[in-house]
């Protein structure tokens, strides 16, 4: 059967493990990047400062849903700080801008953000080219008019797309970084050569999509890529004896898989498990 490789932490009711056994694929889960929570105290003193000033940001820019993981954080009980609560008023005078669904769907069921406030585009370039038009009224920009101010909540390795964005068209935004992406320990990538890869590179039976016994190595994110880059012994698996090909979730991603190993097979069209799968199904049919 197709093995497939999900460089990714795997989720409870994982909507990836769901639909790649729908194709009756074997599925591993190996998670290539940790993230941390950082600035929590900053941000939590922001958040409440505008509870005072509700007002002060119009939009909440969100391009990962590891920035959200943060914000969830200081509104839950668990909270090593006075946890905040919801429904959070501030919030309802902001709109959010959201990268990938992940993110849309946790701003929705977490803070309460209904579906008319919530501008989603699958890339950072898609967001930009959407806030020319939603803004357009407005640009270029004057600080007088009073009706933009971006509150944006990033990680360390942060795309310049959005920031530049409103920079250049002089949007006044506060960033925040408030999560870290950093590599897994090459002892990982150890572990998973000694067992996972080779049990996966060595069956033959047949597929049942185009009857191969391809394996899938899915790249979740540019960091992903990054940390991979890293390690040798993973590196050295893309062979073209080995059948072993790379999948991207999105754009981005594919750049960095681009840069680094020279080639990627198929791209999602979106940021999603119907599509990651949808485009590897389409890479046997157009092989054919």
């Amino acid at each position: 059967m197709m093995k497939v490789i999900l460089l990714k932490k795997e989720k409870e009711n994982d909507p990836y493990l769901q639909e790649f056994s729908h194709i009756g694929a074997e599925v591993v889960f190996h998670e290539v990047i940790s993230v941390s929570c950082i600035n929590q105290e900053k941000l939590h003193e922001l958040l409440t400062s505008l509870q005072s000033s509700p007002n002060k940001f119009t939009h909440l820019l969100i391009t990962s849903h590891n920035a959200l993981n943060t914000l969830s954080q200081l509104f839950s009980s668990d909270s090593f700080l006075p946890p905040l609560q919801l429904p959070f008023p501030p919030f309802f005078h902001m709109k959010a801008l959201c990268v990938g669904e992940t993110s849309s769907s946790i701003i929705q069921e977490r803070f309460q953000f209904t579906k008319d406030k919530i501008l989603l585009r699958p890339s950072a370039e898609q967001l930009v080219t959407a806030l020319k038009e939603e803004w357009k009224g407005l640009l270029p920009y004057n600080v007088e008019q009073q009706k933009l101010n971006v509150l944006y909540l990033c990680g360390n390795q942060r795309r310049n797309e959005l920031p530049s964005f409103l920079s250049v068209n002089k949007i006044p935004f506060y960033e925040l970084c408030v999560y870290e992406t950093s590599s897994a320990s090459f002892s990982s990538f150890s572990s998973f050569s000694s067992s996972t890869q080779s049990r996966l590179l060595s069956s033959q039976s047949p597929d049942l999509i185009g009857q191969r016994s391809d394996v899938w190595v899915c790249f979740f994110s540019p960091s992903g890529v990054n940390s991979i880059s890293q390690s040798e012994e993973f590196k050295s698996i893309f062979t073209a004896e080995s059948q072993v090909r790379k999948a991207a979730i999105g754009k981005t991603t594919a750049e960095e898989l681009m840069k680094v190993f020279g080639s990627v097979e198929v791209v999602a069209e979106s940021p999603n498990a119907p599509s990651l799968v949808k485009a590897i199904q389409g890479f046997y049919l157009n092989d054919n």
